[in-house]
């Protein structure tokens, strides 16, 4: 049972395909519209998306700029302190400096009072030893004095 190919079988047949790829042509029209609305719908979503990212990501960088520049302004204030520090230590430095300068005039001075002390001292002891001579002297004397008045 063959068929013979004539015009109109011919014809019929081109039809069919040419309908076939018309319809084909037209589910794929629809299929390429529903994936770049689709597509569409992504790119808003990710645009969104962006958006909500570069936002807080901004958000963020302010309050930590923000947060950075609390903490310099606090070293500042520490570097201020701790300055003010150094100037107290430095002055407190000078003035033990003086204190031990005074302590070292001090006791050069108390050692020369100490040496003249001693030398006193010597002398004071010479000088008696001398008055007690003299005295030994005195005293034999008055006793040839009295002696000699009584012979």
């Amino acid at each position: 049972m063959r068929e013979s190919w004539t015009d109109e079988r011919l014809d019929y047949l081109s039809q069919k395909v040419e309908d076939g790829f018309k319809h084909a042509d037209e589910r794929v029209g629809r299929f390429e519209a529903n994936v770049h609305e689709r597509f569409e719908q992504v790119d808003k979503r990710f645009d969104r998306f962006e958006g909500a990212v570069r936002e807080q990501l901004a958000h963020g960088e302010r309050k930590a700029n923000e947060r950075f520049e609390r903490t310099d302004e606090r070293f500042e204030r520490m570097d201020e302190r701790f300055e003010r520090m150094d100037e107290r230590f430095e002055r407190t430095d000078e003035r033990f400096a003086e204190v031990i300068r005074r302590m070292d005039d001090g006791n050069e001075r108390m050692n020369r009072v100490e040496s003249r002390m001693d030398q006193l001292s010597q002398n004071l002891i010479e000088l008696s030893k001398s008055i007690a001579l003299s005295t030994r002297a005195l005293v034999v004397a008055i006793v040839v004095g009295f002696v000699a008045t009584k012979i």
